[in-house]
């Protein structure tokens, strides 16, 4: 079979992905025996060390830098050392199939301008768009993006590229660094209490400290609305989707959660609030401190270590069966669940990844013990699921169809 403009590096990066054929398995070893430039060329691209040291520049950025820049942007109590201390990640083991995967786009063009001084003939642009075309991009996990909405209604696009102090809103500065909103209360600027809104999409996270302190996660599809500055006698704000607070302690301002006509009163603690639309059931855990949970005229209290649990019919209950390690693998970076359910499982998925997700024919009954890092590509992790569950998966551009 003679060689067609693009079709090497297909026939590369299907080896890499074990879905060669007979066929394409003899066309990729004739190629390769053709000269010496194509045996070397095919070892290095085939090498996983070598392919792990570009992952790892791809992935990696320049801390030292960015650390500087955030100092330098802030004012001088938040860029301290013991406030802006680097925080160093251990490099990450990744497995051939999450090597291969990643290289994918990358191969594509690493390979069509290696071969394109020996064989590409006026037509390397076209060959090398049919070549990247022709290979599926993957679908990466969520990021730190988020919406800001100010307080005359204009909205602002968070990420973690702007580094400084970027808007004053009432008596705040909002301060915008790696993925984090930070409100400083200078008493500067107008004493009404002036709102702000934080949304996450699907596929995004985002962190907020609030004017009092209080720190506050966003999970993917999540939002909160809250002060700029609060008043003294109390600290309210109100959210939808999953949030996780670390409460400054303030005893005579008690900070409230406002979520779907229910209400947490908390002075300073740490806790969670699962309240998506579709788990069909409002989740408050507690791991420090002390909270009530109030709906209407029921309310409970808890302590650390339990979870109450409002269901749509108004009931409130208390368990002391809760894994906290599940209740906060999101915010610690990990899909883990305890005999969860395909469809709990795929809700999760769908929130972080922004696919949709349609089951077909019977679901399984299986419970799932799964425990699977969140920066993960998405092709990784329905491999996962289907060795743990004995299903499959089947994805149509941002579907998943699961079998």
């Amino acid at each position: 079979m003679p060689e067609q403009p693009g079709n090497i590096e297909i026939l590369i990066l299907k080896k890499l992905r074990q879905s060669l054929s007979q066929q394409e398995e003899e066309e990729l070893k004739r190629w390769i025996n053709k000269s010496e430039d194509n045996k070397q060329l095919f070892k290095r691209l085939t090498d996983e060390a070598y392919l792990s040291d570009e992952l790892a520049m791809f992935y990696s950025y320049h801390e030292d830098e960015a650390w500087k820049r955030i100092k330098e942007a802030l004012p001088s109590k938040i860029g301290s050392k013991e406030n802006t201390e680097k925080k160093h990640f251990k490099p990450r083991i990744l497995s051939w199939t999450q090597i291969a995967a990643a290289a994918m786009l990358v191969l594509v063009v690493g390979i069509a301008i290696f071969l394109g001084g020996h064989r590409y003939k006026g037509n390397n642009a076209e060959a090398l768009e049919r070549s990247a075309k022709s290979i599926e991009k993957p679908l990466l996990p969520a990021g730190n993006k988020a919406m800001l909405t100010l307080a005359d209604g204009k909205t602002v696009p968070l990420d973690d590229t702007e580094v400084g102090a970027f808007g004053q809103q009432g008596s705040s500065k909002i301060l915008n660094f790696k993925g984090k909103a930070i409100y400083k209360n200078n008493n500067s600027g107008t004493k009404a209490i002036v709102y702000n809104k934080i949304a996450t999409p699907n596929g995004g996270q985002y962190e907020v400290v609030l004017a009092d302190g209080s720190a506050a996660w966003l999970n993917a599809g999540s939002s909160i609305r809250f002060p700029t500055a609060f008043p003294s006698n109390e600290r309210r704000v109100e959210i939808t989707g999953e949030v996780y607070f670390e409460v400054a302690k303030q005893k005579k301002a008690p900070f409230i959660v406002s979520v779907n006509g229910a209400e947490i009163h908390v002075t300073g603690t740490h806790f969670n609030v699962m309240a998506y639309e579709e788990e069909r059931v409002i989740k408050t855990t507690l791991l420090e401190g002390s909270v009530q949970f109030k709906k209407a005229d029921k309310y409970v209290g808890l302590s650390p270590g339990q979870q109450s649990q409002l269901t749509q019919d108004g009931r409130i209950k208390v368990t002391n069966e809760v894994d906290i390690n599940e209740v906060m693998a999101w915010k610690n970076g990990s899909f883990y669940f305890q005999r969860a359910d395909i469809e709990t499982i795929m809700r999760q998925i769908e929130r972080w990844y922004d696919v949709d997700v349609e089951f077909r024919n019977k679901k399984s009954p299986a419970l799932l013990h799964v425990d699977i890092p969140r920066n993960t590509m998405l092709s990784e992790v329905l491999k996962v699921l289907e060795l743990a569950g004995g299903m499959q998966f089947k994805m149509e551009g941002r579907k998943i169809i699961v079998m």
